[in-house]
């Protein structure tokens, strides 16, 4: 997970994303997020972007 801000403001008035890699596959999941952005809405972020796809990850990807 890795978050990118310094980005132009969006319609929404996003100015970041936040980038989730499901490490086995190598697929990326971009979101659009708000300089503000906290740990619960990077939660619901990842459940609705990667668990929904994925499941819940299983062991530390190491």
């Amino acid at each position: 997970m890795d978050f990118v801000f310094g980005m132009p403001t969006d319609l929404d008035g996003n100015t970041g994303t936040v980038v989730f890699v499901d490490r086995l596959s190598k697929m990326a999941h971009l979101a659009a997020v708000p300089d503000s952005i906290d740990a619960e809405g990077t939660a619901k972020l990842f459940i609705d972007r990667v668990f929904r796809q994925h499941g819940l990850p299983v062991g530390n990807g190491l």
